[in-house]
């Protein structure tokens, strides 16, 4: 019995610390319009396996830090050329990112009559990371990109032209919701057009329960 009270007040004077999982370090990848001379799509699909991140050791270990870049995509599956957009503002976490997409992803060949397409991959680090062959929670944002298609054209739109910029929420069942137009193409039914499609349409695949809640922009080009 005293050694029972013992025990609790110990713990009470010096609890046993709690084990909170932090979320891992995510990505996602979105489908830039690209199309062929004949005006066909240009679509780039991903190689799942090979769509990972590195494991980061030294400096950039443990770094909070979001990279968004461009890749183009040649017809062969690899990445050609990669553009920052947003800086990690780490020059190693930057370089490493980039480097790492470069020799490690890869995309199925497509259609020769596509020269490229553009891919545009938004990397969100976190002080977890989930590396290469690790599966410690799917969280990692995956378009199905057969799915991420430009709208059929409506009688009314048929010959109008502009970039509408979206934001959404993807859930965890892959369907996105929350749309708002963030710059208008200049017509509100075409604005319209390209929201309503989106949502019915596209898709990503389902992540696990537990994982962040994600928000991206599609920027669809008429």
């Amino acid at each position: 019995m005293k050694r029972a009270i013992a025990c609790a007040l110990i713990l009470l004077l010096f609890p046993i610390p709690s084990l909170a999982e932090e979320p891992a370090s995510t990505l996602s990848e979105t489908f830039a319009d690209s199309r062929d001379a004949n005006g066909t799509p240009c679509f780039a699909e991903p190689i799942s396996a090979t769509h990972t991140l590195p494991k980061r050791e030294g400096v950039v270990s443990g770094k909070i830090a979001t990279i968004a870049l461009n890749a183009r995509v040649d017809p062969n599956g690899m990445a050609t050329y990669l553009r920052i957009l947003r800086s990690s503002n780490i020059e190693a976490l930057d370089t490493l990112t980039v480097n790492w997409i470069k020799n490690t992803w890869r995309w199925k060949p497509f259609d020769g009559s596509c020269k490229s397409t553009n891919v545009s991959v938004t990397v969100n680090w976190r002080r977890s990371d989930v590396g290469p062959g690790e599966s410690k929670a799917n969280c990692t944002i995956q378009p199905i990109m057969r799915t991420h298609t430009l709208a059929p054209r409506s009688p009314n739109t048929r010959n109008l032209s502009g970039p509408v910029l979206m934001e959404l929420a993807v859930g965890l069942n892959g369907n996105p919701s929350d749309l708002t137009v963030l710059q208008s193409s200049g017509n509100q039914e075409l604005d319209a057009l390209a929201m309503a499609w989106i949502e019915k349409a596209w898709r990503w695949e389902p992540r696990s329960e537990g994982c962040d809640a994600y928000r991206t922009r599609i920027n669809m080009r008429w």
